[in-house]
């Protein structure tokens, strides 16, 4: 692999768990203000963004690339009100969208097919989140602060269930799904065992009742 790319890999793995930190500050924020609803969403958020992290380490891992864990950096963000967190959730949003695109740039300038085929999902996924990050935002800008307190959401469980970010599901093997996330097949090699988990990335997500669950924030 061409050494820009491998970097470029490397530190996005930083770039997604400030994503995380960041989401983290906000939920803090909003929690702090007893918006419950708005903390429990950005901490769902931040759980995705940790989640992304862990995808590019696990991708560097199997391909045998180094991967160099760096210090992330404090949000450095000042909320000077209710909307302003959404308003930085979307910018940011834009951002990471730009990492994504510059390291599928290098690739394709590489013709690195099997990290294009990686990022493909990233590309799709970062266009979901800035539509979400956008919405929200636009949505409150024209009300004030005080009416946003007043209707604070609350993440509704039927919602967060189907729109929540499941890992496992994009490795899953669903017939001829065009939209199935699998570079490549080995049959032999132990860290591919679970046939409906091509890398065995599934593996770091494995269910835990005790763990990344935000059911109880309300």
């Amino acid at each position: 692999m061409n050494e820009k790319v491998r970097a470029l890999l490397n530190d996005q793995i930083n770039k997604e768990l400030y994503s995380a930190y960041l989401y983290l500050d906000i939920a803090n924020y909003y929690d702090e203000l007893d918006l419950d609803g708005y903390a429990n969403y950005y901490m769902i958020q931040a759980q995705e963004e940790r989640d992304h992290a862990l995808l590019f380490m696990k991708y560097m891992q199997i391909n045998g690339l180094k991967v160099t864990l760096k210090a992330i950096d404090k949000p450095d963000k000042v909320f000077d009100g209710v909307l302003a967190p959404l308003e930085i959730a979307a910018e940011h949003e834009r951002y990471v969208t730009d990492l994504i695109n510059n390291i599928y740039h290098e690739a394709q300038l590489d013709k690195d097919y099997r990290a294009m085929k990686f990022l493909d999902w990233f590309v799709d996924e970062q266009m979901e989140e800035e539509d979400n990050a956008d919405t929200a935002a636009s949505r409150r800008e024209a009300l004030k602060d005080e009416e946003l307190e007043e209707i604070d959401f609350n993440v509704d469980d039927d919602e967060d269930e189907e729109g929540d970010f499941d890992v496992k599901s994009i490795f899953e093997e669903e017939g001829d799904d065009e939209d199935g996330f699998n570079i490549t097949e080995s049959d032999d090699d132990d860290d591919f065992d679970d046939e409906d988990d091509t890398f065995g990335f599934g593996k770091l997500f494995e269910d835990d009742d005790d763990d990344d669950s935000f059911d109880d924030m309300d």
